[in-house]
């Protein structure tokens, strides 16, 4: 299950929330992929195991999160149960400019092999972030970044 993009596709994604449950997310083979106003949320609904993302093999992957509603902000978007063994694995020399937030809260995220994100706001959230091979990241958000979400936290009794 999931979905996967192979040898040397060309994709783009139009705008909304696309959910991926249980299976992976998967871009390689040198696939060009483009989308703007796009989360993809990596879940479950069964007692199988959750969804993850796979990027790699010289990938361009470039994304962008919606600017309103209740994704506003958010690219990637794991499963807050997913236990911590779930991993988002980023490498294999690819380039992901990703305007947005991955957020993987109790995933690990892996970013290995010459990994590249040169994009103008990526955040990353994680449980546990592994930097290696020569991987680079880089946060170049602007003041006054958006909070992700579409409204404030309330206590209610």
């Amino acid at each position: 299950k999931g979905v996967a993009f192979t040898n040397d596709a060309i994709v783009t994604m139009a705008p909304g929330v696309y959910t991926i449950d249980r299976g992976t997310f998967d871009v390689g083979g040198a696939v060009k992929l483009t989308g703007s106003g796009v989360t993809i949320v990596l879940t479950r609904s069964t007692g199988s195991s959750y969804a993850t993302v796979t990027i790699g093999n010289g990938a361009n992957v470039t994304l962008s999160a919606p600017t309103s509603g209740a994704t506003a902000g958010i690219v990637f978007f794991g499963d807050r149960l997913a236990p911590k063994t779930t991993t988002a694995d980023l490498g294999g020399g690819a380039v992901i400019n990703i305007n947005g937030a991955l957020y993987f809260p109790s995933q690990r995220v892996i970013l290995q092999n010459g990994i590249n994100n040169p994009s103008g706001c990526t955040q990353l959230i994680a449980g546990t972030i592994q930097l290696k091979g020569g991987s680079r990241f880089q946060n170049n958000c602007p003041v006054g970044v958006k909070p992700i979400g579409a409204s404030a936290n309330k206590l209610v009794e």
